[in-house]
């Protein structure tokens, strides 16, 4: 259900000094004490509710017979091609391979350093498929070349190919200059060939817009973000719960966040939330603990002693890139 007269409020830190900015959804005013404030999410938003609207939720909540994610299953990820585990939800703990455009895992890119120094003291930088010494690769190599090497992997379909290029636009790296809307224009080539990190990005470009150069378009957004997690891109739950809260569609807001949860999302702010809509009354004690325990299942599901052990010695968690999303 979408309730346009929504009303958020948002405080932001400007020059040392907190100002706090109150809009409607419907017209961008403060409509003062009429309505009823619910609390804060970890979004930044202090949000209120209608009391009629917040009612209709609790009502939906207690007279559904089955909880409607009971037999919701997440989409399918990539493996990881040497031990066959789902690759980590965080781009930052996977290795990627610019000489075949494969990606592993930190845990046996960390396994295959391990075994060459025990075998023979020297530590072992060749890819573990096409054989070529990372060295070569990177320094052999000139930035253009190593590009040109992705503009070949699109041609030949290769959606992945089209992320990096759109990366490369974006920060002005690997020989490209820092071109914003070429970069968009690539993040689109990248989701028309199936990629979901390009998706995500997308959708949070247009959440929030770019002067100039892209619109805001929730609408859009939330489309971009349902195609990424349809891709494989978990965490676009995450920030699909966010932009749904943002356009008034509390009760799906709700799903969204159980569902990033359920997916292994590991974030403070989904599982803050999703406790706070609990408490909230806006789903069971049941649906909420099936929530718990299928998160915790489905984290282990992406977690190998070689993991641990490589988050834990490199330091690995969400990059520069990663924090975009």
């Amino acid at each position: 259900m979408l309730r346009k007269d929504l009303i958020f409020a948002k405080t932001t830190t400007i020059m040392g000094k907190k100002k706090r900015s109150v809009k409607s959804i419907k017209n961008g005013v403060d409509v003062g004490d009429k309505w009823k404030q619910q609390g804060n999410d970890k979004w930044g938003y202090t949000w209120s509710i209608p009391k009629d609207y917040n009612d209709l939720i609790i009502a939906n909540v207690s007279n559904r017979k089955e909880d409607p994610l009971s037999k919701w299953t997440p989409p399918e990820t990539e493996d990881c091609p040497i031990c066959l585990t789902p690759l980590p939800l965080e781009p930052g703990r996977s290795w990627y391979w610019g000489c075949c455009g494969k990606s592993v895992c930190w845990g046996c890119r960390l396994d295959s350093l391990n075994h060459s120094i025990e075998e023979g003291g020297v530590v072992d930088f060749t890819c573990h498929f096409c054989r070529e010494d990372y060295e070569s690769y990177t320094l052999k190599r000139t930035e253009k070349e190593r590009t040109r090497m992705e503009f070949d992997r699109y041609e030949k379909g290769s959606g992945d190919a089209a992320y990096c290029i759109a990366k490369y636009y974006w920060f002005g790296v690997e020989g490209l200059k820092k071109n914003v809307p070429q970069a968009i224009k690539w993040f689109r080539k990248a989701s028309d060939a199936g990629n979901g990190e390009a998706c995500l990005r997308l959708g949070r470009v247009l959440q929030y817009g770019m002067k100039g150069m892209m619109e805001m378009n929730r609408d859009e957004s939330i489309k971009y973000y349902e195609r990424a997690a349809e891709l494989g891109c978990l965490r676009a739950y995450k920030n699909l719960a966010e932009v749904q809260m943002e356009h008034g569609l509390i009760e799906e807001s709700v799903l969204s966040a159980r569902k990033a949860m359920m997916c292994g999302v590991t974030s403070d702010i989904v599982t803050e939330n999703v406790l706070t809509w609990f408490k909230m009354k806006y789903m069971t004690k049941e649906e909420y603990a099936f929530t718990l325990r299928t998160h915790q299942s489905a984290v282990e599901s992406f977690n190998s002693p070689s993991r641990k052990e490589a988050i834990a010695r490199y330091h690995l968690g969400k990059n520069t890139w990663d924090d975009f999303a």
